[in-house]
């Protein structure tokens, strides 16, 4: 939905313009347009979030398969009864440990990336400090 809106909203723009360009400052503008028109729906938003088990906000989200395939029952039982029911989510199987490895590596491979930011921060401040000092003798 997006990106058709993006491109209407392009092309509204086109038929304003005298040449056929966009700036880097075209962007935004018609980046706002395009996200109002298509996440900006409060009630496509409600239903989305809804069906994803996001609301009430809380670690439900950590319970659930990270992949929509595994994650959402699709198959079709009871689905002629209940067809404003968001899908079934299937809990995680613990036992194998595959989805809980796969979050505590993302939370490692976060950490360690935080990591290098303050020592290469650290760096900079004490090349920063040196030249300083160079400087000033």
């Amino acid at each position: 939905m997006f990106k058709t809106e993006l491109t209407r909203a392009k092309r509204d723009y086109i038929k304003h313009r005298t040449a056929p360009k966009f700036e880097p400052t075209d962007i935004v503008p018609l980046t706002n347009i395009a996200f109002r028109k298509s996440f900006g729906r409060p009630e496509h938003v409600k239903k989305a979030i809804e069906q994803r088990g996001w609301n009430p906000l809380n670690y439900y989200l950590l319970t659930v398969v990270p992949f929509p395939d595994n994650a959402i029952d699709l198959t079709g039982s009871d689905t002629a009864n209940k067809e404003n029911d968001p899908p079934k989510i299937k809990p995680i199987n613990i036992s194998q440990g595959t989805i809980g490895s796969y979050y505590v590596d993302l939370l490692i491979e976060e950490e360690l990336k935080n990591e290098g930011r303050k020592k290469r921060n650290q760096e900079i401040k004490d090349e920063q400090k040196s030249k300083q000092q160079k400087i000033e003798s």
